[in-house]
């Protein structure tokens, strides 16, 4: 007899024939219910006594099957069967990725990425001097919070919900122009005791799914040096300009990194730096002193994700290789083995971009070659009221990457081919 037959013999001691008895009186009970319609007081009692035996034979029969086989299973001392099927089954995927960066470039990388991956890490720049992030800052001496607040956001199991929360600006009184969530991490900090661990228990409140970091818990302040030679003080006053910025800088000049941060980075398995604004949202956390050097001696994989568009007041007419010109002309080197980079321009809000001076960011092919980092191009667009990365294409490109990169078979087939170009040169796709 062949082995499927072979379940079928007695002996076994699972109670299978009790299983099949009472998924058979269940069967028994739907025909009764058409044959007995007669007599409607005796048919309910015998389909109620039917019923309940069925159920009670076929739970205990099938409790006992799974239950011997899984001792069988676990006699050589291995786990468990149910703890097995519970680590082999696909999954997210168990590597460290570590996001650096800000605004809602890093926020939107963070909703794709926490769907695939089980361990994220955003280390957030904590320069901002706007908004209500500003005036928290001005008046309680707090870490401007909003860069943070979206990614907590983006991580949440609940996101849509917290999002629409946390982006709500009250429009009166004192509050007048705060957003909810920038108050609610101010509170949690001051709870807690400080604001690093304010951010940590926020996460738990939050159910977050990976961990939201600031570079660093000092007030840091950005400085500008501009291509006319003015000096322009300030995050907000920076992006307002409009000028072309030739060199940043840092006040203080030598922040203190924060330990976990660094820690995050030494221990990743994949490093990604963008998207985001170069200039007010990468470049800041880049310059804090350690953040760096941790980077070049971490032995992860190392992305730069490119801007879809140029951004008016930081990188006007940048093409891809200005990008990564200004990571080494301020750090000494681009730090990344690869850049990622959108080739499938908008179409519907084009004119409407070029119009305030954004336009696509021009992938300029010789002068990446000349960089010697490898070019991953892929279609990434989400196109709804304005352009920004899709997060799950983006996602899915990055993970596709890495497993290219690392020679690793992390996800299922379908997640790991990601959009990459088909029409890319041959020298500039991602080696397999």
């Amino acid at each position: 007899m062949g082995s499927g037959w072979g379940w079928l013999s007695l002996g076994l001691n699972i109670k299978r024939w009790l299983a099949a008895i009472g998924i058979g009186l269940l069967a028994m009970d739907s025909a009764l219910l058409a044959a007995l319609t007669g007599t409607p007081g005796w048919s309910a009692t015998v389909r109620v006594i039917m019923a309940a035996i069925g159920l009670v034979l076929t739970a205990f029969g099938l409790n006992r099957l799974v239950t011997h086989v899984e001792r069988v299973v676990d006699a050589d001392g291995r786990r468990p069967l149910l703890a097995s099927l519970q680590r082999d089954r696909p999954g997210p995927a168990r590597i460290r990725v570590v996001a650096i960066g800000g605004g809602h470039g890093l926020a939107s990388a963070l909703r794709g990425l926490k769907v695939y991956c089980d361990s994220v890490t955003a280390i957030v720049t904590v320069a901002d001097d706007g908004g209500s992030s500003g005036r928290l800052r001005r008046d309680l001496g707090v870490v401007p919070p909003g860069d943070i607040r979206n990614c907590l956001a983006a991580l949440a199991d609940e996101e849509e919900l917290l999002t629409t929360l946390f982006e709500y600006r009250f429009a009166d009184g004192e509050l007048a122009g705060h957003s909810f969530g920038n108050l609610f991490l101010t509170a949690m900090a001051d709870i807690a005791g400080d604001f690093e661990e304010g951010v940590r228990a926020a996460s738990k409140v939050l159910a977050v799914r990976g961990q939201v970091l600031p570079v660093s818990l000092d007030a840091i302040t950005l400085v500008a040096h501009m291509a006319d030679g003015q000096e322009i003080i300030g995050e907000s006053a920076i992006t307002a300009a409009g000028g072309q910025i030739v060199q940043l800088r840092l006040e203080p000049d030598a922040p203190l990194p924060l330990p976990d941060a660094l820690q995050a980075i030494m221990a990743a398995d994949v490093i990604l730096i963008g998207p985001g604004s170069l200039y007010t949202s990468i470049l800041p956390n880049l310059l804090v002193p350690g953040i760096t050097a941790a980077i070049r001696h971490s032995k992860a994989a190392k992305l730069f994700v490119c801007n879809v568009m140029t951004q008016p007041g930081e990188t006007s007419h940048y093409t891809a290789s200005d990008h990564l010109a200004a990571l080494s002309r301020h750090l000494g080197s681009t730090l990344v083995d690869a850049i990622l980079v959108n080739d499938h321009p908008p179409t519907v809000l084009r004119a409407q971009y070029e119009a305030n001076g954004s336009v696509p960011v021009v992938i300029d092919a010789d002068a990446l070659a000349a960089m010697h980092v490898q070019v991953v191009l892929g279609g990434l667009l989400w196109e709804g009221d304005r352009v920004r990365h899709d997060s799950d294409k983006l996602a899915r490109a990055i993970l596709g990457w890495v497993e290219g990169r690392l020679n690793l078979k992390l996800l299922p087939r379908r997640w790991g081919s990601g959009p990459l170009s088909q029409t890319a040169p041959a020298d500039l796709r991602p080696s397999r």
